[in-house]
C-alpha cells in the first residue's frame, strides 16, 4: 500500500517499503511482548540480583552471540557474491537478485527445520537420549534434500515465467533463468548446514555451529562464486561455483555430524570422565 499508494496513503515507492517494514516489525514486537508479559506471564519485573542477572546473560551470550554471528554470515556472503556478479553488468546483478529472492521464498521450510531442531537436540541430549538427537539430525538432513529437490524442479519448470514476472529486461530474465536451472538443485547443502548449526546451538556447542556457517558461506560459497565467475565467464560460472560450494558444504557437514562429531550427552560425558 505504501509503495504504490492506495486510498489516502501516498505513493512512497522505496521509502514506503522502509516505513512498512518499520511498522510491521514494531507492531509484531509489541504484540509478542504483550502475549509474553500479560497472557503467558513469562516476565517478572521484580528486582533481580545483578550477579544473578549477569550470570544469566553470560550463559545466554555464550550461545547467543555466536548464533547471532552465524545469522550475519550468509547475508555478508551474498553481498560479496552480488559484488562479483555485478562485474558482468547491471542486468546480471538484477537477475541474480530476482532469483535469490524467489528461491528464498520457496525454501522457507528449511528455515523452519533449523528453528525446530535446536529444542529437539537440546532436550533429548539433556535427557541422555543420543539416538533421538541423531534421528533429529538425520530427519532434518533428509527433509532438506527432499524439499530442495522439489524446489529445483519447480524453479526449473517455471524459470521463464518467474523471471518475466519480475522484469521485462531480456538480459535480466536470462540471468535469473540460468540461476534457476543451476543453483536450486544444490540448495540442500545450505539446508543441511543451517539445520546442523541450529542443532549444535541447541546442544550448547556454538563453536562447531559457527564454524559450519563460516565454512559454507565465507570459505566456500563467496570465493567459489568469484572464482567460478572468473573462470567460467558471465554469471553462469559464478552460479556453478555457488552450486559446487553448497554441495561441498552439505556433504562435509553431514559427514561431520553423522559420522564422527555427534557430541556426548551429559551422562555419557560424566561416564567418560569417571
Amino acid at each position: 500500500i505504501l509503495i504504490f499508494g492506495l486510498g489516502p496513503a501516498p505513493r512512497m515507492e522505496i521509502a514506503g517499503a522502509a516505513w512498512a517494514t518499520v511498522a510491521a516489525a514494531g507492531t509484531a514486537g509489541l504484540l509478542a511482548a504483550a502475549v509474553v508479559i500479560f497472557r503467558e506471564k513469562l516476565i517478572d519485573f521484580s528486582a533481580v540480583d545483578p550477579k544473578v542477572l549477569i550470570a544469566h546473560w553470560k550463559r545466554i551470550g555464550r550461545v547467543g552471540l555466536p548464533a547471532a554471528v552465524s545469522n550475519m554470515v550468509n547475508p555478508l556472503a551474498l553481498a560479496v557474491i552480488v559484488a562479483g556478479v555485478a562485474r558482468f553488468g547491471e542486468a546480471a546483478a538484477a537477475g541474480f537478485g530476482i532469483a535469490v529472492r524467489a528461491e528464498m521464498f520457496l525454501i522457507i521450510p528449511l528455515f523452519a527445520v533449523s528453528a525446530a531442531i535446536g529444542p529437539m537436540t537440546g532436550q533429548n541430549s539433556g535427557a541422555d537420549k543420543p539416538e533421538r538427537v541423531r534421528g533429529a539430525f538425520r530427519s532434518g538432513f533428509l527433509f532438506a534434500v527432499a524439499w530442495s529437490a522439489a524446489v529445483a524442479v519447480v524453479l526449473a519448470i517455471f524459470a521463464g515465467p518467474l523471471a518475466a514476472l519480475f522484469s521485462q529486461d531480456p538480459a535480466t530474465q536470462a540471468t535469473a533463468r540460468i540461476y534457476f536451472y543451476i543453483v536450486p538443485m544444490s540448495v540442500w547443502g545450505y539446508g543441511v548446514t543451517i539445520a546442523a548449526s541450529a542443532g549444535f546451538n541447541g546442544l550448547s556447542r556454538p563453536g562447531p555451529a559457527l564454524a559450519m556457517t563460516l565454512t559454507r558461506s565465507l570459505i566456500l560459497l563467496a570465493p567459489a562464486a568469484w572464482i567460478g565467475g572468473a573462470l567460467g565467464g558471465a554469471p553462469i560460472g559464478a552460479f556453478v561455483g555457488m552450486a559446487a560450494a553448497n554441495v561441498a558444504a552439505g556433504l562435509g557437514v553431514a559427514a561431520y555430524v553423522l559420522m564422527r562429531a555427534y557430541p556426548p550427552t551429559p551422562a555419557a560425558a560424566a561416564s567418560a570422565a569417571e
